[in-house]
């Protein structure tokens, strides 16, 4: 065991101390206390799901139903159409249609 207080790696003191945070019993350090940079996530999340307008992750992200139908539009379908539309605030997105469904018959490789 090493004789350094705050020493992170043997678990004497106050990690915060050794952070360059504050004092013990106060706020625990954050990334500014380190001077890390940190980047803006991208999260990814759904817009449409199975046909289905999901507004509030639109208006979370600064999108509206104009920017829906131009997507959808851009894309030749309609809304009922889009299985799966996700995306974040940034203009890509991720689009998936719906398939037509088919009979246990006619599925391919299956027995009519």
């Amino acid at each position: 065991m090493c004789s350094t207080p705050g020493c992170l790696l043997c678990g004497r003191g106050d990690q915060r101390q050794s952070l360059g945070g504050s004092a013990p019993g106060k706020e625990p350090a954050t990334l500014a206390d380190l001077g890390a940079r940190v980047q803006r996530a991208q999260a990814t999340i759904p817009f449409v799901l199975d046909g289905q307008v999901l507004a509030e992750n639109l208006t979370t992200c600064g999108k509206d139903a104009a920017w829906l139908e131009r997507t959808a539009q851009a894309n030749s379908l309609l809304l009922e159409e889009i299985l799966i539309l996700a995306g974040n605030d940034t203009e890509d997105y991720f689009l998936l249609k719906k398939e037509p469904r088919q009979t246990a018959g006619l599925r391919q490789g299956g027995a009519a």
